[in-house]
């Protein structure tokens, strides 16, 4: 496990895989984001951050039993990772482009429809929820990676109430924190 310091808090950073490519969210935290996205059973999705396309190829599974799709945006997508994710999962899009510097078009068309979700992890995640969380569509999810180390408590829970978000299934999430591992975790958001 690598260890850094942001906003003063150590950040920790550990890698698992899903159906073998990498990704920077716990094994153990698998399960527990599949099961939200199948309780909310989004119709179509984005991801901002592709990386390593880990999380994209599980976001892609996930939504495949009702035909569900996802676009994963990155600055820049590995083209050997992106032959094999598009080639693995028909359901999944790729688009290399900077989501920080204004509202994408492409991402708009996606989230602003009814019963779509967003996914934050990007690296500057109050850029992207600034941005992105305010034209989601009705029966939005959203939801963001490094909570309370990349994107503050304090500053993300009043900004997403002011929108109309309600925090979902957050005490599940923070059940998954123990000594070794007590931060960066995931979490959800819906707004009718």
């Amino acid at each position: 496990m690598k260890v850094s310091i942001r906003n003063g808090r150590p950040a920790q950073h550990v890698q698992s895989s899903y159906d073998g490519f990498l990704m920077m969210h716990r094994h153990e935290d698998q399960e527990h984001i599949s099961d939200v996205i199948r309780g909310h059973r989004p119709e179509r999705g984005v991801e901002l951050g592709t990386a390593s396309g880990g999380f994209a190829a599980l976001l892609a599974a996930t939504l495949t039993p009702w035909s569900g799709t996802v676009l994963s945006v990155d600055r820049v997508q590995a083209p050997e990772i992106s032959r094999r994710l598009l080639s693995t999962y028909p359901n999944l899009a790729l688009l290399e482009a900077d989501v920080l510097w204004d509202v994408l078009p492409a991402i708009r068309d996606v989230i602003s429809q009814p019963n779509s979700f967003l996914y934050t992890d990007n690296g500057r995640k109050m850029r992207e929820l600034e941005l992105y969380a305010p034209i989601m569509g009705p029966r939005a999810l959203l939801g963001t990676h490094d909570y309370d180390t990349e994107v503050s408590a304090d500053w993300v829970e009043p900004f997403l109430a002011d929108l109309g978000y309600r925090p979902h299934q957050h005490a599940r999430f923070e059940a998954l924190a123990n000594k070794d591992y007590w931060d960066s975790l995931t979490r959800w958001w819906t707004r009718d």
